[in-house]
């Protein structure tokens, strides 16, 4: 009010004899020679009080004289600048709610995550042990299967050293120890016998069960002089408990080559004598004809009577598991 006032104060000084009226919209009338002058003077008031300073050019009819007509009006400007920090704090309230609910997604995005990774690791383990329990029962299925070991072993028909024709499936339900050589052998066979017939005894003293249950067996991959008397002529030099074989030429073939065994007869001398190179091991074979361990000139004969043991045992052991 004190603002209208002191702007009418200044029209009617500057305007004493020309005001034509002041109604209660807040108007006055000035001529039209004051009205750029009074304008340019109170513009910057009207502007920071945030009201508009507005005019117009008619002519009054009475007296056909231009006149200029002032209007103070209130600007909304004013009001909306007040505004602006309740816009502003309201704004600043959004954004903040707007970041605690993306933290809120984030936090449950991050729990869900995790959840999921323990659920997924969690069945894993369950596939996995399930896995394991299924292949351990196909393990147990046959007795003395053996697994990422060589296919050694199969069928045969040979004659022992009595002359009696006997093939693989006589010895079902016994453990063969077997190792292959020739009766002419001039050193390495005498040794790798006496090293069988020294585990035999370890065996028949210390662990006479299993002792019982084994057939030492050697076999001849010289069928061409090592006929049934020589064979059995040549096992009384060891232990007792040896089986002598032989046969026909095909019939030692199809063995050797059953139990990857490598025959190689070497050229005659003046007098027919000649040497037969071959695989120098020794063959531990289960109950159901499977191969179970092997045996080379590294294995003295306390040792092969130990890992003899051993693997009785574990058969034992698996067939235990496969009547449960």
């Amino acid at each position: 009010m004190s603002l209208r006032r002191n702007l009418i104060n200044v029209a009617i000084s500057r305007n004493r004899n020309k005001l034509l009226s002041f109604n209660s919209f807040r108007s006055c009338h000035l001529s039209s020679m004051r009205c750029d002058k009074f304008a340019r003077i109170s513009n910057k008031r009207f502007e920071q009080t945030g009201r508009k300073l507005s005019f117009t050019h008619r002519y009054n009819t009475e007296n056909d004289k231009k006149k200029s007509e002032i209007n103070i009006e209130e600007n909304d400007s004013h009001s909306e600048k007040d505004s602006q920090p309740e816009a502003i704090e309201t704004d600043k309230t959004d954004l903040t709610s707007d970041i605690k609910r993306k933290r809120l997604q984030m936090l449950v995005a991050f729990l869900a995550a995790l959840i999921c990774g323990w659920l997924g690791m969690s069945y894993g383990e369950i596939l996995i042990k399930r896995g394991r329990d299924r292949k351990m029962k196909e393990m147990t299925k046959t007795k003395g299967k053996t697994y990422g070991k060589p296919d050694i072993g199969g069928e045969f028909e040979i004659i022992d050293h009595n002359g009696k024709v006997v093939t693989n499936k006589d010895f079902l339900g016994k453990w063969m120890l077997v190792y292959f050589g020739f009766t002419h052998c001039p050193d390495i066979c005498p040794e790798e016998l006496e090293k069988i017939s020294e585990c035999l005894n370890i065996l028949k003293k210390q662990n006479p069960l299993e002792f019982t249950h084994l057939v030492p067996m050697f076999v001849s991959i010289d069928p061409e002089r090592d006929d049934v008397k020589a064979i059995a002529e040549y096992v009384k030099d060891y232990h007792e408990a040896f089986v002598g074989f032989t046969g026909s030429s095909e019939q030692m073939k199809k063995m050797a080559k059953a139990y990857k065994v490598f025959v190689s007869p070497g050229q005659k001398d003046n007098r027919g004598d000649y040497i037969v190179d071959h695989t120098i091991v020794t063959y531990l074979m289960g109950p159901d004809n499977r191969f179970v361990g092997v045996f080379n000139k590294t294995h003295d004969s306390s040792k092969m009577a130990e890992l003899i043991c051993k693997y009785m045992k574990e058969y034992e052991d698996e067939s235990v598991m496969e009547d449960r």
